[in-house]
């Protein structure tokens, strides 16, 4: 799997690894609206990213401290404000910062880019996920630090989603 895939060329093959927004700007631009140019990351490229550095198995460990029924939103921010801190100081691997600076220079040039980070399970006809995730402007890297947003956390666990999938936990 390609670490970006431009809106354009998603398909349904591939739906269940970026839904959300991409998904819904790939339709319209399949019905000719007019939509900005834009790529995803798709939820391999994550998963890549967790698997080489082994941040995932660090990640995990903090999201099973304690059952989250049990979490104060105080201790959630923590736990969040820890994997973001993760993110910071974990260098993205070289050959995934080389294809990736290679695809985004291929498709943006030196042109600034909006990061707008989401999951796949994010939003649904459940629930609505719409302000957890904080988008970023003129950015040219860094995108993967801003996945863990420290407010993410508490509000994904009030709103049902199960911690670290992405999707939503039906037993919430």
């Amino acid at each position: 799997m390609r670490l970006i895939i431009p809106l354009e060329e998603l398909t349904d093959e591939i739906k269940s690894s970026v839904r959300g927004k991409a998904w819904a700007l790939s339709l319209m631009i399949r019905e000719n609206f007019p939509v900005p140019g834009g790529v995803v990351l798709p939820v391999e490229a994550y998963r890549r990213y967790v698997n080489l550095t082994g941040t995932g198995k660090m990640i995990m460990m903090e999201l099973n401290r304690k059952p989250f029924a049990s979490m104060r939103w105080e201790e959630m921010w923590d736990a969040a404000l820890r994997i973001r801190n993760l993110f910071l100081k974990t260098p993205i691997p070289n050959e995934m910062e080389q294809e990736l600076a290679e695809s985004l220079d291929r498709r943006f040039g030196t042109l600034p880019v909006a990061v707008r980070p989401s999951a796949p399970g994010e939003d649904s006809e459940g629930s609505s996920f719409a302000g957890f995730h904080e988008s970023f402007v003129n950015i040219r890297g860094g995108f993967l630090a801003k996945l863990h947003g420290p407010y993410n956390l508490p509000g994904r666990v009030r709103l049902g989603a199960k911690p670290g999938s992405g999707r939503r936990n039906r037993s919430a």
